[in-house]
């Protein structure tokens, strides 16, 4: 949530308990164990460096595009700079997104870790019962032939090797945009959509089942704090969400230049690109430069989620066999400049079509932060902070209005039956699933995002009194919500479900439309957070949302 902003250690005499996995002040994706192994191992020298020297660098932890071998949490350098990789990779492959279909499907995807197995040379003396993490690391006399199988059993080591036994990851032809920009792409609906990748997440038992994920049992506590309350258990699994995108040149062969091309004078071998080159153009007067990083000529970047979490779904609840559409945030804070190349605030998917019969369940939920640094010189963006309420901090909610052209809200005990999305759906705590959730309680846990828990919830922190008297400021505990959301988390994390009734039009020619927007975000000519829910017997797919 950026409340911690400094990097993980990376030794456990820095870490609560010694234990860097454990300690919950940092985010964590891969683990400390993992990022040992990578040191721990030898780079491919048969690599393309070009003139980036790599100063007899050994570890994985150093590739072209960073030599020094900068630490960026847990990541590995070279895992995270080539695909696919050699060695083997927490990561599981879900889709590669490529104007390069056939060398997709005939290269990358079958050698995906999901379904070919990846070798290392490892400590023949550890064993699975071992609890010293560090036994299994490759002993310095291996580290150098995770590559060659012949030499790593000529020298005593194990030949060891893994895969997910998963599918191979689907090959997407990608969509064509301009370079540097994140904006709309070419051949998408409704003046234009951002790149996107619609991904089904596999369910908790096919997870732990088939995919090797580690299952817990979370305890959600009582916290006392209403009589709705009670304490539940729920099995879970933590993930996070990678994607990574290569920018690739076509300067030099990218699938045949390798170490051989690398810069090397004294035998005569000019590497193909050179760093900031004079070139002959064939003018009298010689000599143009260009602007060329030889260490960012071919470069791979990433961005990735928080982590969060599959849960069990609950077979007593009435949604247990329904699809769920994941309702959520994209964006960040600031206006349209000081996001760039990001965008403002907005609903994902912003539009939606599904047919009254279909029995869609919709799960709201979204995460933020309350310490966003958009300072001088740009800390995580550029310099600004412009939007509502606290800077530096992310709200978001969802209430009803009439119309998607509009800016004000409806007034839920007005509106018209008919007109009340509320009332053509059924809604639910999602791990809760003993609380019951009225319209009313929906109406006022969407607005105030999750703020408030229910009616009840509300009555009882106020004490039956009056919800319009507070102090001034933004600490009115947790009776009255602050109209800039100030004094609600950053973070919307269980969130709500809500699924279509049954019993909801049959009519050939129906079509209902519902505007919904963010009370805290929008802003007339500078954001708009607004989400559309079309109830229609001829629904687009969701490829067209």
């Amino acid at each position: 949530d950026g409340t911690t902003t400094n990097r993980i250690p990376d030794q456990p005499t820095q870490c609560q308990d010694y234990n860097c996995d454990t300690d919950v002040e940092y985010g964590r994706h891969e683990s400390w164990e993992s990022y040992q192994y990578c040191k721990a191992t030898s780079r491919n020298k048969g690599l393309f460096t070009a003139n980036q020297n790599m100063n007899n660098r050994n570890s994985a932890k150093y590739t072209r595009q960073d030599n020094d071998g900068t630490r960026y949490g847990y990541e590995c350098p070279e895992e995270r700079d080539y695909y696919p990789w050699w060695n083997p990779s927490p990561w599981h492959d879900i889709a590669i997104i490529t104007p390069e279909m056939a060398y997709c499907q005939n290269h990358q995807a079958p050698q995906s870790q999901n379904v070919m197995a990846k070798c290392t040379c490892a400590n023949p003396t550890a064993a699975a019962s071992n609890g010293d993490i560090t036994d299994w690391y490759p002993a310095d006399e291996y580290v150098g032939y995770n590559l060659n199988q012949t030499m790593c059993e000529a020298m005593g080591g194990d030949w060891s090797c893994f895969k997910w036994n998963g599918e191979e990851p689907e090959c997407v032809d990608s969509y064509w945009s301009k370079v540097n920009y994140l904006g709309n792409v070419d051949g998408s609906v409704r003046g234009g959509k951002q790149a996107h990748y619609d991904w089904t997440l596999p369910t908790w038992t096919d997870l732990t089942a088939n995919h090797y994920c580690w299952p817990y049992t979370m305890t959600i506590g009582d916290s006392g704090d209403s009589t709705q309350d009670a304490s539940y258990d729920t099995d879970c699994v933590r993930m996070v969400f990678r994607i990574r995108y290569n920018m690739s040149t076509m300067d030099y062969d990218p699938y045949k230049t390798n170490s051989t091309h690398d810069y090397d004078p004294n035998n005569g071998i000019l590497s193909p690109i050179e760093e900031n080159p004079e070139v002959d153009v064939g003018f009298y007067v010689q000599g143009l430069q260009l602007a060329i990083n030889t260490a960012q000529t071919g470069r791979t970047f990433q961005d990735r989620s928080h982590t969060f979490l599959v849960c069990k779904r609950d077979s007593s609840v009435d949604w247990y066999a329904k699809d769920v559409i994941n309702v959520n945030v994209r964006g960040k804070r600031g206006n349209i400049v000081q996001t760039f190349p990001a965008t403002e605030y907005d609903f994902e998917p912003q539009h939606v079509e599904v047919s009254p019969t279909s029995g869609m369940c919709f799960h709201f939920q979204w995460c933020g932060s309350n310490t966003h640094n958009n300072g001088a010189p740009g800390g995580d963006g550029q310099t600004g902070d412009d939007g509502e309420g606290r800077g530096g901090s992310d709200r978001s909610n969802l209430v009803q209005m009439q119309k998607m052209d509009e800016s004000y809200p409806d007034t839920y005990d007005h509106i018209d039956s008919e007109d009340d999305w509320f009332e053509y759906v059924n809604c639910y705590h999602p791990l809760m699933p003993s609380v019951s959730v009225s319209k009313a309680d929906a109406q006022l846990i969407l607005g105030t995002a999750g703020f408030y828990k229910s009616v009840t919830y509300m009555n009882e922190q106020c004490d039956g009194g009056s919800t319009d008297t507070y102090d001034s400021d933004e600490d009115r505990s947790t009776c009255v919500v602050d109209e800039l959301l100030n004094n609600v988390s950053a973070s919307f994390r269980a969130g709500l479900m809500c699924c279509l009734k049954d019993g909801l039009s049959t009519s050939a020619d129906y079509e209902k439309i519902f505007a919904f927007l963010s009370t805290r975000n929008n802003n007339f000519s500078n954001r708009s957070q607004k989400w559309k829910f079309i109830l229609t017997s001829e629904p687009d797919g969701m490829d067209q949302w």
